[in-house]
Parts: structure tokens; sequence; C-alpha cells
């Protein structure tokens, strides 16, 4: 491998394909500290994930091809680790020597290969002991979260607090379509979130339960909080960094395949995963650990209310 000391990649566009490359990214940079390691980003979405990341010395935001051909010939190599066509055209753009992709495999985590590639290309003698997702909320994004919840009567010593993630990128995508369906295969029925909060709040007479969401499941939020008033709705009401802050203040995070997820993954958080036909070996929680927890349908929608709820029991009880 060539010597270099300046590197460039660029992130993927989505929320879980961005927190899936981040072990590898870090990895990179713990095992090669002089280095300038630089991150170009796809997205805002992208860009909130990184965002105060202390592993990247800076951080562009979706440049276009002609503020890249300032940096022509500036990097010694780029980093292709989530392929695209925006992503291979910045480093033809940066006329630099590239490495990557990488394959991605169904019966291997998609954070394991990132991981992998990074570590056979650039960490060989490098023990990495922190594979794991790292977010980097503020004490303000922090505070911030506090504030909301304690303005919607959560006391945070004494009230049992179980959040709910409703939707997911594929349906987002799909209400932006003309009829606006609200179902998914990846998604829980609503009504089933509904049940859920019924069956704990009889059993939790202290329950706090806040859902979260995208702003394309505003409408669902509605109507569940039409028939619960009582439930904390903060869908699309917080940014990542704060969506990191409040999962961390949770005792149970119930969440489908989806970015939420990921960004559970990235706190200690009790989780509970809900799978239909996707495949939790490529896209589940990373790592595993005993406090993540998965249960799987082959539809979503015949995964049965009372065995979330004996799962949540386990974590509370």
């Amino acid at each position: 491998m060539m010597e270099y000391k300046k590197v460039v990649t660029v992130t993927p566009a989505r929320l879980g394909d961005t927190i899936f490359t981040l072990p590898a990214l870090h990895l990179f940079k713990k095992a090669n500290p002089d280095v300038q390691f630089d991150v170009i980003t796809t997205t805002p979405l992208s860009a909130a994930v990184i965002k105060n990341n202390p592993y990247f010395d800076n951080i562009y935001s979706q440049p276009n091809m002609a503020e890249l051909e300032k940096c022509k010939d500036y990097y010694d190599l780029a980093i292709n680790i989530h392929d695209s066509d925006y992503a291979r055209q910045c480093f033809e753009t940066l006329n630099a020597t590239t490495v990557g992709p990488y394959a991605l495999c169904e019966t291997e985590h998609t954070a394991r290969l990132a991981h992998n590639f990074i570590r056979n290309f650039f960490a060989k003698d490098y023990i990495d002991e922190e594979q794991h997702y790292q977010l980097f909320p503020t004490d303000t994004d922090r505070n911030k979260v506090k504030s909301v919840l304690a303005e919607q009567g959560v006391n945070l010593e004494t009230d049992l607090l179980i959040g709910a993630h409703i939707g997911c990128h594929g349906l987002a995508r799909k209400r932006t379509r003309l009829f606006k369906k609200s179902v998914h295969k990846k998604v829980w029925p609503l009504t089933s979130y509904m049940k859920l909060f019924e069956e704990l709040k009889g059993q939790y007479k202290n329950l706090k339960f806040v859902i979260t969401g995208s702003k394309e499941e505003e409408k669902l939020g509605e109507e569940f909080q039409s028939k619960y008033p009582e439930i904390i709705n903060l869908i699309n009401k917080t940014s990542i960094q704060e969506m990191v802050s409040l999962i961390d203040l949770l005792k149970v995070y119930v969440t489908p395949d989806t970015g939420a997820l990921h960004v559970a993954c990235a706190t200690n958080t009790n989780v509970v995963a809900l799978f239909g036909p996707t495949f939790p070996l490529r896209s589940g929680p990373f790592p595993q650990a005993d406090n993540r927890i998965i249960l799987q349908e082959k539809v979503i929608s015949e995964l049965p209310v009372e065995r979330v709820v004996n799962t949540i029991k386990t974590f509370v009880e």
C-alpha cells in the first residue's frame, strides 16, 4: 500500500448505512492517527450522523463537483466505504487513488464487513476493542431532550420511560407517492403499537410512552395521539444527536429494521428490534448483545403484541 498523508471518504446517503460505516472509519483514524482524514457527506442526514465526530479532521457537506475541482490532486487516497454514483463522481473529480468498495453479504453484518475491509487494508496490526457505533451528542442536545420531557410531565427518577419508533425509511418513501399508504413490510402496524401501549399501561402505572419517527410518520403519530392523548409524541421533533440523547434515557426502545434501530445501538438502552422479511444478520443490532433482542416473523404484522410485551417485561422486572 502506498504511503498516504491525506485521505478522504464519502458517506452513504441514508441514516442506517452511514452508521454502519462508523466503526470502520473510526478504526482507520485510530490506526492512522497522523493521517489527515476528511469526509464528504452525501446528504444532510448523513451530515447529522457525523456531527461533532472527533475522528474526522474536516467535514464537507454535500459539495458540488465545481467545489471539489479546486481540491484536485490534494488527496493521496480515497476510501470508497459505500459505493454510489455520487461517491465515484467525487473521487474522479478529486483524481485520488481509490480503494474499495467491499462486497456485501446477506449472512454477515454490513458494519462487520466494512470494519474488516478497513482492517485488512489499513489496520492489520491494530487491535480494535471498540467495534461499536459512536455518536456524539452535546450537553445542549441532552439538556434539550430533558427539558422537552419535563414539559411533558416526565419524572426521570420515578417514571418508566419506554419508546417506540413507528415508521421506517421505506414507509416514508411510500407516503410520498400518490396514494400515501401507511403500511410497509418492515413496519409493525400502528394498531399493534396501540395494543402494545394498552397492555403496558395496564401493567405499569408509572409508564410514560414516547413515540418517534420521521416527518413522513407525523400523520401516524397524530392518529396514535388522537386515541391516546397521554402518549408523548416526538415524531419529527428531534435531531439525530437529540434522538441519541432521548433513547439513552429510555428503559426500552422498540423499533423496526430502520435507522432508529442503529441509533439506539449507539446507546446502552435495552432494544427490542422487530423484523419482518429482512435479514437481521445483515442489518440487525450491532454488535449483538444480551440487551438487544430480535423478534422476527416473515410477515411482520403477524408478530404478536404479547411477544413484544413479554420481551419488554424481561428488561423492566
